[in-house]
């Protein structure tokens, strides 16, 4: 986890975070981009996070 922090304090990891709106509302979405890669994760309404 700590290397991981430091990649994003040092800007080589970005994320972008979506709130769901609609019929999607109460769902989040978090995407975390490195290297050309992607890990995407999603929030449902129970709260619990799941690889999306």
């Amino acid at each position: 986890m700590a290397d991981f922090r430091r990649l994003m304090d040092a800007g080589k990891v970005t994320v972008l975070c979506e709130r769901g709106t609609g019929d999607d509302s109460g769902c989040y979405r978090a995407s975390f981009y490195h290297a050309g890669q992607r890990a995407r994760f999603v929030r449902g309404r129970s709260g619990q996070w799941q690889p999306a």
